[in-house]
């Protein structure tokens, strides 16, 4: 019966499968038991008590998606974060001065008037004369929405205002909307408890004509991994130590 021997490689090789065989056996009659089951075979143990293994889900954020009035994001465009985890949109989306929280105003045309932005149910103007230039109207525009509640930047050649919720935003036919911020529902692809801090949500990663730039504002919403065995078999544990009720 040594291992070099005809009936020793025999043996060696019947009892290989006799192990595998036993083993499998062996897993079939544990599996029935929550203190040794694994996978799949624990979750229909515990089931028994009503318990359900908690599955993992997705980290989620809302960012905010800049570029053209009126451009369409198609459910399934993505954004890459500096980590490398990707983030996909669920719905389809407008970035729309209709409902923005960010909206870049430009002059059109330098003239003798009225200069007009409304912003939700709120309108700023400025009158301008002839010696107004376009630097001089978008500052008393800007000097115009002094005690407004929203943000406002002053840039060389436009002006930018932000607010905090979705608003409509609309401007007389001498000014121009040079871009829009429109909040858009984001996801991560792949499933689990993953950090997205402020602003790191900041790559396109499915161009689209007419959508710029994207970032998010606020931290993400953490996902969550998906409960592991040994947390389940504890969480059962737990279930089943909660003290019984009947009638009397």
């Amino acid at each position: 019966l040594r291992a070099e021997s005809l009936f020793g490689q025999f043996v060696g090789l019947e009892s290989e499968l006799a192990t595998i065989f036993w083993e499998v056996l062996q897993d079939i009659y544990l599996s029935q038991y929550p203190d040794y089951a694994t996978g799949n075979s624990l979750d229909y143990a515990v089931s028994i008590n009503g318990v359900t293994r908690i599955e993992a889900t997705p980290t989620s954020v809302n960012a905010i998606c800049y570029g053209v009035n009126n451009t369409i994001l198609a459910a399934g465009r993505e954004a890459k974060a500096r980590n490398g985890d990707i983030y996909r949109t669920l719905t389809n989306t407008t970035i729309s001065r209709l409902n923005a929280v960010e909206c870049i105003i430009g002059i059109n045309t330098v003239g003798v008037g009225a200069y007009t932005v409304q912003v939700g149910a709120l309108s700023y103007s400025f009158t301008a004369t002839g010696v107004d230039t376009a630097q001089t109207i978008l500052q008393g525009l800007y000097n115009a929405m002094s005690s407004a509640p929203l943000t406002r930047i002053l840039n060389e050649d436009s002006l930018t205002i932000q607010v905090d919720v979705g608003v409509v935003f609309d401007v007389s036919a001498n000014l121009n909307i040079n871009e829009v911020g429109t909040v858009v529902f984001f996801e991560a692809v792949e499933k689990g408890a993953k950090l997205l801090p402020i602003g790191e949500l900041n790559e396109i990663e499915t161009p689209v004509f007419g959508w710029n730039r994207v970032i998010n504002l606020v931290d993400g919403v953490v996902g969550r991994n998906r409960e592991t065995d040994e947390a389940l078999r504890i969480r059962r544990e737990q279930s089943i130590l909660i003290t019984a009720t009947h009638t009397l």
